[in-house]
């Protein structure tokens, strides 16, 4: 059974079209080739749930050719997922958002395939996609935890669990969130205590689902900003 594709693989092949002008691009052009072989390699998709056509040459350019099909006459390819009108809605006015999304994916892709891969039920509300949202949270409990016991509050609400619960040594409340925008991760950076605030779950779940992404500068005003 061939398998659907998932967000990030969209957002690599939308951007792959945006880039080169919503063509058609044919099965042994290098921009095809070089999104087959990057999808081939990204662990997006399980092993055990591809077959040997798998994200090919062929298939890649067709995929895309369906989808422009569908722009052409406003209609849905009956051979093309949902997916991949959804993601255009959401970007078709902002390629370079999308293109930034792409290249921030590609740029860590020897970082995702090191520390391994996990599909969550979080990333479906992450907007850049299930690996930047699997690379993100490995980076906060990664290097965000050796700041644990700096403070005692949420940074955003202010709840403090012992005042609600009494002294509790030996459990761990508040979590790292790691205030660089995803779009900005890279192999190469140094993680400092500034680059994190400590939240409780409740913040967590929601800062990892707004957009604009609150960075360094706006998290302090989040409450009035949401």
């Amino acid at each position: 059974m061939r398998a659907s594709w998932t967000r990030d693989e969209v957002i690599l092949g939308l951007d792959v079209l945006f880039s080169h002008g919503r063509r058609h691009l044919s099965m042994d052009s290098e921009a095809i080739i070089d999104l087959s072989n990057l999808l081939n390699r990204l662990p997006i998709i399980p092993i055990a749930k591809r077959n040997d056509t798998f994200r090919n040459t062929a298939g890649v350019s067709s995929q895309l050719s369906r989808f422009l099909w569908s722009l052409k006459y406003n209609e849905k390819h009956a051979n093309i997922g949902r997916i991949f009108t959804i993601i255009y809605e959401e970007y078709k006015e902002r390629p370079g958002e999308l293109h930034e999304i792409a290249q921030a994916i590609r740029r860590n892709e020897s970082v995702i395939r090191q520390v391994g891969f996990g599909a969550s039920e979080e990333a479906d509300g992450f907007p850049e996609g299930a690996i930047l949202c699997h690379l993100h949270r490995h980076l906060e409990h990664q290097q965000g935890f050796q700041f644990k016991n700096r403070v005692a509050q949420c940074a955003i609400c202010c709840v403090r669990v012992d005042h609600i619960y009494g002294s509790l040594p030996n459990v761990q409340f508040l979590e790292p969130h790691l205030l660089v925008p995803p779009t900005e991760i890279s192999p190469d950076m140094t993680y400092v205590e500034e680059y994190f605030i400590m939240v409780c779950p409740n913040c967590h779940s929601i800062l990892h689902q707004i957009r604009p992404w609150r960075n360094r500068k706006t998290y302090v005003n989040i409450l009035q900003t949401l």
